[in-house]
C-alpha cells in the first residue's frame, strides 16, 4: 500500500512543503494592524469584532479580505490541493455578515477562484463542517463547484474530520452534490505504490 506524507499548511505556517510529498493550502486567520491574528472559523463574538473593528462592520469587506489572501497564498505556493474555500462562511449563518447568494459575494469568490485554478491545484470538496455539526452542506458552496467543473478544474472529497470515527462522513452528500452538478469522477490518492500519485474514480465507486 503507497502511503504518503501530506499536511495541511495554513498561509501563516512556517512549515517547508519540500519536506512533503503534497499540502493542502489554507486561510485561517486574519492579520489586525497590530500584528495580532483573529480567526476566519473563530467564535462568532470574535468574528463580529473583527469586522467591527478591522472591516468598519461590512461583512462583505471580510470575505473580500479573506478571498485576496487566499488567492495570493494559493498562487505563489502552488499547492496540489485548495482546502475548504469557502471557509469564510462558517459563521455567516449565525452573524448575517454578507448575503451568499448576492452577485457581489460569488464575483469576489469566483475571481479569486479563477486565478487560483490556473495553479491545477485540485479543489477540496470539504464535509468537515458537516461532520462536526456546524454546517448543512460541505464546502465549498454548489455555485462554486458548478464553475470550477466549467472550468475543467478537478475535485478531490476530504472529510478533514479531526476524528477518525468520521473518516468518511458527509461523503454521501458530498458526492450526490457533485453528481447533480454533472461531475462523472472525483481525484483521490492511489494506493498502490506502483502507480501515478493521484487517479481519477468514478463517484459512484468512491
Amino acid at each position: 500500500m503507497a502511503i504518503y506524507l501530506g499536511i495541511e499548511r495554513d498561509m501563516l505556517s512556517c512549515s517547508d512543503t519540500k519536506d512533503y510529498d503534497y499540502f493542502i493550502a489554507s486561510v485561517h486567520y486574519f492579520t489586525r494592524p497590530d500584528g495580532s491574528h483573529s480567526g476566519v472559523d473563530a467564535l462568532s463574538d470574535v468574528m463580529q469584532k473583527y469586522v467591527n473593528e478591522c472591516c468598519g462592520g461590512d461583512g462583505l469587506e471580510m470575505a473580500e479580505q479573506y478571498f485576496s489572501l487566499f488567492r495570493d497564498y494559493v498562487i505563489e505556493s502552488k499547492p496540489a490541493i485548495i482546502g475548504h474555500f469557502d471557509l469564510v462562511r462558517y459563521n455567516n449563518s449565525i452573524l448575517h455578515l454578507y448575503d451568499e447568494e448576492s452577485s457581489e459575494y460569488r464575483l469576489m469568490a469566483l475571481e479569486a477562484l479563477r486565478a487560483m485554478f490556473e495553479t491545477n491545484a485540485l479543489l477540496e470538496v470539504n464535509t468537515g463542517g458537516v461532520a462536526r455539526g456546524y454546517m448543512t452542506t460541505p464546502y465549498p458552496s454548489a455555485f462554486i463547484l458548478k464553475e470550477w467543473k466549467a472550468w475543467g478544474g478537478e475535485v478531490i472529497i476530504n472529510s478533514d474530520c479531526h476524528d477518525s470515527g468520521l473518516l468518511n462522513a458527509g461523503y454521501d452528500q458530498a458526492e450526490n452534490i457533485l453528481l447533480s452538478i454533472g461531475y462523472d469522477h472525483v481525484v483521490r490518492l492511489s494506493s498502490e505504490p506502483d502507480k501515478e500519485m493521484w487517479e481519477r474514480i468514478d463517484i459512484k465507486h468512491f
